[in-house]
């Protein structure tokens, strides 16, 4: 077999080589921003029930960034950071304050993210 024969056989090894290593990273990054995603949607789900049998909770801002405002709280000796809103038209509808009950943040904005 001549060098350039062999030279192209191994290009076209490479190159196929190159798309299944690229469709394996494909898949790997789908799975785990599902898996993300799955543990996003199932924290939130556990937020909202701790929240629900804690009417009390109250939670204190922290921060606004690109129409989100966090805010923490702590219930039953748990620490979350969450944070509503993400619609310029809805936040300004909403009056921020230093306190505030979790429940009334909620009842006015969307909840979008939630870390413990």
């Amino acid at each position: 077999m001549d060098r350039g024969r062999r030279s192209k056989i191994k290009e076209l090894m490479e190159g196929e080589m190159m798309e299944d290593m690229k469709e394996s990273f494909e898949e790997s990054e789908r799975r785990s921003f599902e898996e993300m995603e799955r543990y996003r949607e199932e924290l939130k789900a556990e937020f909202m029930k701790v929240v629900n049998e804690h009417p009390e909770a109250i939670a204190n801002f922290q921060d606004y960034y690109k129409y989100l405002f966090t805010f923490t709280t702590e219930i039953d000796g748990k620490r979350w950071a969450f944070s509503v809103g993400g619609h310029a038209d809805e936040i300004y509808k909403f009056n921020v304050q230093p306190i505030m009950l979790v429940k009334e943040i909620l009842n006015v904005l969307d909840l979008e993210d939630v870390l413990k």
